[in-house]
């Protein structure tokens, strides 16, 4: 029976992947007008999107979260601008929510289409996430099982295959995560390109 829920659970979490790569691509097409400023509200320095555009984007935190983090750092836009440049300028914050979109598309339909954690129990861990970005080798692999019997699975692995590139492979449901719904995103991720510097 178990081997049953397992190959419903790949086959679930493939059907949701594709969804997740269609909406992604679509959220990087429509970027610009979905973060255009008639589509935001900003209250009390949040940019909240217009409940249209929200599957475009994070569902974890507004608009302005690129220009808050640590995104970006020392590159072009942020070396050149200050706070009082970014509450001045239309321009630069719509600029800066077009980034966050294409740093992070989508993530609201991979959450929607998330792993329901109520009840979860894991079945198996393998862990190697503290040599995540650490220029050495690493592979994760958790399995679960919630309390509606539903198998969820998650595979992280880098290959460094030549200085600071890597092969990254993020599949399955990203279990770790702790949203306040007990939903987990889909992880569709397979970058043979990534760099990092260690």
């Amino acid at each position: 029976m178990f081997w049953i829920l397992a190959v419903w659970s790949v086959l679930r979490w493939a059907g949701s992947a594709i969804i997740v790569w269609i909406a992604k691509a679509l959220a990087i097409m429509v970027a610009p007008v979905a973060m255009a400023p008639v589509f935001i509200t900003r209250t009390g320095g949040r940019e909240h999107v217009h409940w249209f555009w929200q599957w475009t984007t994070t569902h974890d935190t507004d608009a302005a979260a690129w220009w808050r983090g640590s995104y970006g750092q020392g590159g072009w836009l942020k070396a050149r601008f200050t706070q009082a440049d970014y509450e001045r300028s239309a321009l630069l914050r719509w600029a800066c929510r077009i980034l966050w979109v294409w740093r992070n598309p989508a993530y609201q339909v991979a959450h929607w289409l998330g792993y329901d954690q109520r009840g979860m129990r894991q079945l198996y861990v393998r862990d190697e996430g503290h040599l995540w970005d650490s220029g050495f080798g690493n592979f994760s692999f958790w399995l679960a099982v919630n309390g509606s019997r539903q198998v969820g699975w998650m595979i992280q692995w880098q290959y460094y295959w030549w200085g600071q590139h890597c092969l990254e492979v993020y599949l399955g449901w990203k279990l770790f995560r702790k949203d306040p719904d007990k939903r987990c995103m889909v992880a569709a991720r397979i970058s043979p390109f990534r760099r990092y510097e260690i």
